[in-house]
């Protein structure tokens, strides 16, 4: 199991959203408070949508936070082919209060014709309007062995199995679309059932920046004598940086101490905002480095000309078998990366 996506909206301003790490648009989308605890994102009549994958997943695992509302205009959320953009799957709350899945019987890239498509299954948990519940989702995108089946608040709701789940000509999910609730937290896109092997509770996102130099320093620096100063920024900033002209030159940072203690940690994710300089090949690795071991992430490729974000979630401290992160661990590892192509 891998988590590729994950976010609580906490500590996010509403200008915020737009620019994180795989959020492609999120026209009109604004933080609000109290969620029931925190923050949580609103979409009044748009839509937000998450490109997770560029290849494209066969299975996933989906948990949101959501409150409840129904619209007959709008669906809550679409898994769709990462080629065509056209959705595969469809899910929509109807005027009974019951979530419905569909199956994509038309080119649709949008979030409006709620009820097009083949209806595979219609769930039997009864939602109340502007109550707040946990949806967790699992599909298998197939011709004839596709899966559906859904939880709510950690119960079994829709199961769907041996079904065709497959609309457009390739059998993948690599974007998400959530659209018009009275509001969306607790997002988790992962590649197979249950992250961590729960459903996840009520969740915050703390960010914590650079602060202090690593042991890695070769790669070179824009301006100044520290790495982590030209990486601190709440927003990234271009003017300064750090560039790597070979392979193999890795950095490091140290990272703030957490400031909110004593909860569980369900996964550490380390953001790279990064570029290219020339059209030639370039290949960029996150590591984490705990103990004087370096753990390594995905290796991610910049385009040249542009400045791109690039998300690893480790969902475990690789250092401990893997398993669960603590505070300590967190505190004391260094976040790199390494020129590997």
């Amino acid at each position: 199991m891998g988590v590729i996506w994950q976010t609580s909206w906490d500590y996010l301003a509403s200008a915020d959203v737009a620019s994180l790490p795989m959020v492609v648009s999120a026209t009109s989308a604004s933080i609000q408070a109290g969620a029931p605890v925190g923050s949580y994102l609103y979409l009044p009549d748009r839509a937000i949508k998450l490109v997770f994958s560029d290849t494209g997943l066969a299975s996933l695992w989906i948990h949101v936070r959501f409150k409840a509302t129904y619209d007959a205009n709008y669906l809550f959320l679409s898994l769709n082919d990462i080629v065509t953009g056209y959705r595969q799957i469809h899910f929509f709350v109807d005027n009974t209060y019951h979530l419905r899945a569909y199956r994509a019987s038309a080119n649709r890239t949008d979030h409006t014709n709620v009820t097009e498509g083949t209806l595979l299954a219609t769930g039997a948990f009864t939602f109340a309007e502007g109550s707040w519940y946990s949806l967790a989702i699992e599909v298998t995108i197939d011709d004839a062995a596709g899966i559906v089946k859904t939880w709510v608040n950690e119960q079994p709701d829709i199961t769907v199995t041996g079904a065709d789940t497959k609309y457009t000509a390739n059998a993948n999910v690599g974007s998400i679309l959530m659209t018009e609730q009275g509001g969306i937290d607790d997002v988790v896109i992962a590649t197979a059932v249950s992250p961590n092997g729960s459903f996840p509770e009520e969740l915050r996102v703390d960010a914590m920046r650079p602060d202090a130099n690593g042991s890695d320093r070769d790669w070179d620096l824009s301006t100044g004598t520290d790495e982590y100063a030209l990486l601190d920024e709440a927003t990234p900033n271009t003017t300064d940086y750090i560039e790597s002209p070979a392979v193999g030159e890795r950095c490091s940072v140290s990272v703030q101490a957490l400031t909110n203690t004593g909860g569980t940690m369900y996964a550490v994710s380390q953001t790279m905002y990064a570029s290219k300089s020339n059209a030639g090949p370039c290949g960029i690795t996150p590591y984490v480095k705990i103990s004087g071991t370096r753990y390594y992430g995905t290796e991610f490729f910049p385009s040249f000309g542009s400045w791109r974000f690039f998300q690893y979630i480790w969902d475990r401290d690789p250092s401990a078998g893997p398993g669960a992160w603590t505070e300590s661990v967190f505190n004391s590892a260094e976040f790199g990366v390494e020129h590997t192509t």
